[in-house]
């Protein structure tokens, strides 16, 4: 699932007053995770934005999902914005990063 849940600075224009709706959108799903046993997250961004993953993790964690990981962050500016949360124990992750980025993606 893409939360979208990127930092206060990056907005779109038609929802800029609105934040893009970050916090409505995170609230709706921490309310949907009785759903799930396994969630497999992209765009949970933690630079200007860490407190959401925080909550996510600890509203996950409150839950029953006891184990998580998120992917590494080789960059220097931007995290993998990977996360896994899970009811189930995870015994092993792995990732794979691409040598050849371009644009903003050289400082993931």
């Amino acid at each position: 699932y893409n939360m979208f849940l990127r930092p206060d600075l990056l907005t779109d224009a038609s929802t800029s007053g609105s934040n893009d709706f970050k916090e409505e959108r995170l609230q709706l799903f921490i309310q949907r995770l009785d759903d799930y046993d396994v969630l497999l997250l992209q765009e949970t961004w933690m630079v200007n934005s860490a407190t959401r993953k925080e909550r996510l993790v600890s509203a996950a964690r409150s839950r029953g999902f006891r184990f998580w990981v998120r992917a590494a962050c080789h960059g220097d500016a931007i995290t993998a914005m990977l996360l896994i949360l899970s009811r189930h124990p995870l015994t092993a992750s792995d990732e794979h990063s691409y040598s050849a980025r371009v644009g903003l993606e050289v400082l993931a």
